[in-house]
């Protein structure tokens, strides 16, 4: 079996517009890429959003078609005689440098490389998904007021995120630290903000989800050290006496 990225090599091409004769979107070809689950050699064709106008031919290098190759420098950048064509060409090279680049480690360091596919993967996970998916994980070994509970937390978070998917990637001190100020200062359903006891239980149900993550080896630091403790109020305790 071939190895997935072997001699792997990107190339700038220019591909002909079917509307305009006279434009060519800029690509980027990587070959040969093995794809998973296929022993066969794919072509990958990367589009750049880049149309040029006004490459230089090189009438030394004819094409089967009967065309010309475009004229490149000595760095592989497609020549064209429009100065904003040649920034867009400058622009391809470089992102082929990088997808080569990104091809090289594939082969040179696969296990790294499968380390960060991994670290990417987890990264892009939804986080409030992870929570509905987590509390009914949880149902069967919780009671009904901690589950209850959590589903506060959940609508909570996504009244703070207004709506928006935030990825695992997206998670950081900032966005700890704001969500505990919204918890101290947000008005809830009476109009109000939550009472201390409230806000350091919620405070705490986060910092759990936080925690499990890090267990389901989604966060690779546990990051509730980090975040500070809302201090509860004591409960005055009534003690009946005997008269």
């Amino acid at each position: 079996m071939k190895p997935k990225y072997h001699r792997t090599k990107c190339t700038v091409k220019l591909q002909k517009s079917a509307y305009r004769n006279s434009e060519y979107y800029l690509l980027v070809e990587a070959y040969p890429v093995f794809v998973e689950n296929s022993n066969e050699p794919q072509r990958q064709f990367t589009s750049l959003n880049r149309i040029i106008t006004t490459p230089v031919w090189d009438k030394e290098r004819p094409t089967r078609g009967g065309n010309f190759k475009p004229k490149r420098n000595a760095e592989g950048v497609i020549q064209c005689r429009s100065e904003t064509d040649q920034e867009a060409c400058k622009f391809a090279a470089k992102f082929c440098q990088l997808q080569q680049a990104d091809f090289d480690n594939r082969a040179l360091y696969p296990e790294l490389y499968a380390q960060k596919q991994d670290a990417d993967h987890k990264a892009d996970i939804d986080f409030l998904q992870y929570i509905r998916e987590l509390i009914e994980r949880r149902r069967s070994t919780v009671g009904t007021t901690c589950h209850n509970q959590w589903g506060v937390l959940l609508r909570m978070l996504e009244a703070f995120t207004e709506g928006k998917t935030v990825r695992f990637g997206d998670l950081n001190q900032q966005f700890y630290d704001r969500f505990r100020e919204y918890l101290l200062t947000e008005p809830m359903n009476s109009g109000k903000a939550l009472s201390p006891n409230t806000q350091k239980l919620y405070l705490t149900h986060f910092k759990t989800v936080l925690h499990t993550a890090h267990k389901d080896e989604i966060l690779a630091v546990d990051p509730c050290h980090k975040i500070k403790a809302i201090k509860g109020e004591e409960s005055k305790r009534v003690h009946l006496t005997r008269r």
